[in-house]
């Protein structure tokens, strides 16, 4: 089964009307077959598709038949796994899944972030689009930055002001010490921001760099050295049963924090 997208005069061969008897179904059926894949493949059957419409209600059924026998979707042009973006309802193809929580989007569909388009789905596209969690992150580091910048310059009028005599002594080291103390705490706020950040953006690019290595694996029917090269950073193996009394443990740690990367794919994900 499958959809296509032919040009005019891009067809392969001809559509031939062929008649036959069907031995599942004890009738005569007709078929739009097409000659060159009649002649290489055996027998087939085409029909236009006309509508956005004709072409949901066929895709419904392909994922309906991929889902029954069990396979799965994979994505294509080069993508990355997962990344965040609104979509228009026109860019959606098909509904798919339990309860239709899934979507088969076209593949020129349009990135969106927060109201903003971002142009044509593409990897120079995704690149910037913003992550959720280190976009709230800046937004609340630049109101931090804009109100330490503030006290520094509250600082400097108060200490202007008393030098001026327009303000009393005990009322400007006050007011100094106040600002100080909020600005103190603010730049390890800030510090600490910074730090969350950092490590969130390597996190996510940890967690491609993984995904991506990881897919080549998904159907290795054992494990070999190269994908405990490639994947692992260390196998800890436990104690004998007979010497420590319970079940041998064994924990493997992979080259990136399996939690954070499902924590920052999962958890950021629009669905």
């Amino acid at each position: 089964h499958g959809i296509f997208y032919i040009p005019p005069g891009g067809m392969v061969g001809e559509i031939v009307e062929t008649k036959d008897y069907s031995t599942k179904d004890h009738r005569m059926q007709t078929a739009h077959q097409n000659t060159y894949f009649l002649e290489r493949y055996g027998r087939n059957d085409f029909q236009a598709l006309g509508s956005p419409m004709e072409v949901q209600h066929s895709l419904g059924y392909l994922m309906k038949y991929i889902e029954k026998s069990g396979e799965r979707l994979i994505y294509g042009g080069g993508l990355p796994t997962y990344f965040v973006s609104d979509v228009m309802d026109e860019d959606v193809i098909c509904p798919y899944g339990i309860d239709d929580r899934k979507a088969i989007l076209a593949d020129n569909f349009t990135c969106i972030s927060a109201g903003e388009i971002m142009g044509t789905v593409s990897k120079e596209v995704i690149e910037k689009m913003p992550n959720k969690a280190i976009k709230s992150a800046k937004k609340t580091l630049q109101t931090k930055q804009k109100r330490a910048e503030e006290l520094s310059r509250l600082i400097q009028v108060a200490y202007e002001d008393r030098v001026k005599g327009n303000m009393p002594e005990d009322i400007c080291f006050g007011l100094i010490e106040k600002y100080s103390t909020e600005q103190k705490s603010l730049t390890a706020e800030i510090e600490e921001i910074e730090t969350k950040m950092k490590d969130t953006e390597t996190t996510l690019q940890s967690a491609d760099a993984f995904i991506h290595n990881i897919k080549k694996y998904l159907e290795a029917p054992e494990l070999t050295r190269e994908m405990c090269y490639e994947l692992l950073d260390r196998v800890i193996v436990g104690g004998h049963p007979k010497i420590t009394g319970k079940e041998r443990e064994i924990d493997i740690v992979y080259k990136v924090d399996i939690t954070s990367v499902l924590r920052h794919k999962f958890n950021n994900a629009d669905k």
